[in-house]
């Protein structure tokens, strides 16, 4: 069993997930006999609790999990080792660190994250129908880059292929293991890659790139739809990869937020591979049941949570203006503000990643009220933000982002909440043009440029953007946008995490509006260029006829023979 993300989400629609169904849920399969149960990485950030209350929260509820073996994500570093090294000591020895070097650490931490995350671990499992365990062999990665964007410290990220190639090696060949679980925090991609090149793995259970996964019932090479026919899946559970000896490496990921308990059970051989599989990925709906410590351990925080929510965490000049009145079809400052910060916290994030986003778009629909002067309580942002939205970085061609600024006013009428707001962007829209003809022109800042400076949208070229996650995954009329994107990496931070963030450095706000986005309303531009041109000769003729009907109808008395027809267009 594996799922990803444990952080609860405010979905718009049904409620699913929640730590306390999924506890529940692997507590009755164990006691089935014959599960591993692991998880690989991301504990860290995604939801107000953390934002309050920091590695401590995420240890309290992860220590609720029966887990048999975990890997780290990049998010556990975002904290540096002041973070991490309380939540894994607090956690115990579950972690698995492969591909991870503690060498130029000093000697005390050295032997300690020998202790918590060893290269490998090896577990022995009941299987169901055999009198014999099985020897399981547990190797663990987080990707290398990590280190680029996060707080790594003196800690060495190798390459995944060749430090799992090694300890498998290890494994196989002097501990006698014959079936080896790789736990994954790369991405689909790249565990796609792992699974062709490291000889020796069964299944690799992987996270990073948020993929859902769904098993195909007719065409098992096409995922079917899933439980929730409003996911995405867009890729086949499991994810069969054949090595070139033969030996057959199953792939699987489990979407995020602990909405979906990921599922597979495997049949072996007498030499321990693959021989089949049979995949079973649950929706934890309201119905599931909860388990009780884990609710008793979420009230305790939601109670320090109420007394947090009455703390002033910033002040404003200005009324923050977000409501949908008047977010949903123009530019508003709150919509800036957030806009802004957003760039702002990716640029603090990720200062050493190689290409800085200067883009950001968030749908209008994330913000619901607006907030007063002069102070700002955590209360009151929290009813502003509702959805605890995360970012997403995608990267897209110049096509698919002019056509992402079409939608944001294709619905304009309805006051849609698709209108984007935006930072490192200058749009001009006609909406009495016809739908997918409205941006006039797109200016956007650019990246790879010693001063950074406005200029066109170009189609062939490639743009990374932040945007809201809900964005990213087809929400608020943008299928074209989760279809379209090239790739993407997720920040994993909430929006209201970054508000917060934004408002404590900065104190005393007063965004304004500032022109990024102009929206008119001439319907007479729809006209096309030689429809123009006809029509202002047309005009021209009019203006003749006019003129001489004019002319005519003062000297009325001197042409008599044509009266009956002046008449009526002097009336005219």
């Amino acid at each position: 069993m594996h799922s990803s993300d444990p952080c609860p989400k405010n979905y718009r629609g049904n409620c699913y997930g929640g730590f306390a169904r999924a506890v529940h849920y692997i507590k009755q399969r164990k006691r089935e006999g014959g599960l591993l149960n692991v998880y690989t990485g991301d504990f860290f950030q995604g939801h107000i609790f953390y934002t309050m209350f920091g590695w401590e929260m995420a240890a309290d509820i992860v220590s609720q999990m029966p887990y048999d073996a975990l890997a780290l994500g990049n998010q556990e570093f975002y904290g540096g080792l002041e973070m991490l090294m309380p939540f894994m000591r607090r956690v115990g020895p579950v972690f698995v660190c492969t591909n991870l070097d503690f060498h130029r650490l000093n000697e005390s931490l050295q032997k300690e994250l020998a202790h918590l995350c060893p290269p490998s671990v090896i577990l022995t499992i009941t299987t169901v129908n055999s009198k014999h365990p099985v020897r399981v062999g547990i190797v663990g990665y987080t990707t290398p880059e990590t280190a680029r964007i996060a707080q790594t410290g003196a800690i060495v990220f190798y390459d995944e292929v060749q430090a799992l190639s090694a300890e498998v090696r290890r494994l196989t060949q002097q501990r006698g293991v014959k079936v080896v679980v790789a736990l994954g925090h790369s991405g689909l991609k790249r565990d796609l890659e792992i699974a062709h090149q490291v000889s020796g793995l069964d299944v690799v259970v992987g996270a990073h790139s948020h993929t859902l996964q769904w098993p195909g019932a007719w065409q098992p090479f096409r995922p079917d739809t899933p439980a929730d026919p409003w996911d995405h899946a867009s890729d086949v559970y499991p994810r069969i990869v054949t090595q070139a000896s033969g030996r057959t490496v199953l792939v699987v990921h489990a979407f995020k937020h602990g909405k979906y308990m990921g599922g597979i059970d495997v049949g072996l051989n007498e030499q321990g591979e693959v021989r089949d599989w049979w995949p079973n990925i649950t929706l934890l709906r309201a119905n599931q049941g909860r388990d009780e410590a884990v609710v008793k351990v979420l009230g305790e925080y939601n109670h320090r949570l109420d007394v947090k929510r009455t703390e002033v965490i910033g002040q404003s000049l200005v009324t923050l203006e977000g409501r949908p009145d008047v977010c949903h079809h123009g530019e508003c400052n709150l919509g800036n503000m957030f806009a802004d910060a957003v760039l702002w916290a990716n640029q603090r994030h990720e200062a050493l990643h190689p290409r800085p986003v200067n883009i950001a778009l968030i749908n209008s629909g994330s913000m619901m009220n607006r907030i007063l002067p002069l102070n700002i309580t955590l209360d009151t942002l929290l009813e502003t933000l509702p959805y605890q939205n995360t970012i997403t970085i995608v990267t897209i061609t110049g096509k698919t982002l002019l056509a992402v600024l079409e939608e944001s006013v294709a619905h304009i009428e309805n006051l849609a909440g698709t209108f984007l707001q935006v930072s490192g962007a200058r749009v001009r829209y006609n909406i009495g043009l016809p739908r997918g003809k409205r941006v006039l022109s797109a200016l956007v800042l650019c990246t790879n440029c010693s001063v950074p400076r406005f200029g066109p949208v170009q189609p062939h070229l490639v743009y990374e953007v932040a945007v809201t996650t809900y964005m990213a995954e087809g929400g608020d009329q943008f299928a074209l946008l989760r279809d379209e994107l090239l790739a993407l990496r997720s920040m994993n931070m909430l929006d209201v995490d970054i508000m917060l963030e934004y408002l404590r450095i900065f104190s005393m706000v007063y965004p304004r509006e500032e022109g990024r986005i102009t929206v008119i309303n001439e319907s007479s531009l729809a006209l096309s260029g030689s429809s123009r041109a006809l029509t202002t000769l047309t005009l021209k003729i009019v203006s003749a006829v006019l003129c001489v009907v004019e002319t005519l109808c003062v000297c009325r008395k001197a042409y008599t023979w044509q009266w009956d027809t002046l008449q009526m267009l002097c009336a005219v």
